[in-house]
């Protein structure tokens, strides 16, 4: 999973993480990129959607290999499951952010 330095040093310094982060995961498959999952954070983004549906202000995308859009993917599973980390600010990575002491490349 890939972020920003900026995403990591407001996590680790217990601030939220600043809107116009991405979070990244490319999915390999026999080698080759088989997709790559975006999340994003906007100001106001979740405002769109029904309580039930928020995930805060992160919105999620799938992309082909080719980096088009993949519509077959539905981001509504990604809500869902985020939806369960709203007190991590819907990330399954905050906790290994708060640790990271690796090596940052911009």
């Amino acid at each position: 999973i890939m972020t920003t330095n900026e995403a990591i040093q407001a996590v680790k310094n217990g601030q939220p993480v600043p809107a116009g982060t991405h979070f990244v995961l490319v999915d390999y498959r026999d080698g080759e990129i088989y997709r790559t999952f975006v999340m994003e954070k906007g100001s106001g983004w979740g405002g769109d959607y029904d309580e039930d549906r928020r995930t805060g202000d992160w919105q999620f995308q799938w992309f082909k290999p080719d980096g088009s859009v993949n519509m077959a993917e539905n981001t509504a599973r990604c809500q869902s499951c985020h939806s369960s980390r709203a007190d991590e600010d819907f990330l399954y990575t905050l906790d290994g952010l708060k640790e990271f002491n690796g090596a940052v490349i911009d």
